[in-house]
Formats: C-alpha cells, sequence, structure tokens
C-alpha cells in the first residue's frame, strides 16, 4: 500500500455512494449535553472520527460502533458510581 492510497475513498464507500460531507453533516447532528462527563464527551468525539475515516477504511465503521458499544458501558459505570454512597 502507497501513502497515496490512504487518502482514496474506500471501494465500498464509493460503492454505496456515501461522500465525506454526507457522513460529516449527520455527525455533526449528534451532540451530548454540557451536563454529560467530559470523558464520555471525548469519548464521542473519538468515535466520531473514527466514524469518518470509514470513509477511506470501510472496517472503521464496525470500529466506530464497537467503540461506542464502550462508551454506553462507560457512560454505565460512570453513571453507576456517581449514585453510590459517599463516604
Amino acid at each position: 500500500m502507497l501513502v497515496k492510497d490512504l487518502c482514496k475513498p474506500d471501494r465500498r464507500s464509493e460503492m454505496f455512494g456515501f461522500t465525506q460531507e454526507q457522513i460529516a453533516a449527520v455527525l455533526s447532528e449528534i451532540s451530548v449535553s454540557d451536563k454529560v462527563h467530559p470523558d464520555l464527551q471525548e469519548m464521542l468525539e473519538f468515535a466520531k472520527k473514527i466514524c469518518m475515516y470509514g470513509y477511506y477504511e470501510y472496517d472503521f465503521f464496525t470500529l466506530s460502533s464497537i467503540y461506542l458499544f464502550l462508551l454506553t458501558e462507560t457512560a454505565i459505570k460512570v453513571t453507576f458510581l456517581a449514585e453510590l454512597p459517599q463516604e
């Protein structure tokens, strides 16, 4: 693989007709409240970046969904720990 090939869309992205602009537009609509823990906000932004890279490497779409699952698990953990009594 050559470096110049890294900047070409994945053939599957082309086959399905995705454009970078379409992906960015959908992802820009996803936001969370400022009340959400900063670590979770960072995780969401990283998941969105991975999803954007899916345009160039289609398997990154799958990686992004797995990362979002981890984000969900982390959100449950953070919420649970916040509800525990403080001693």
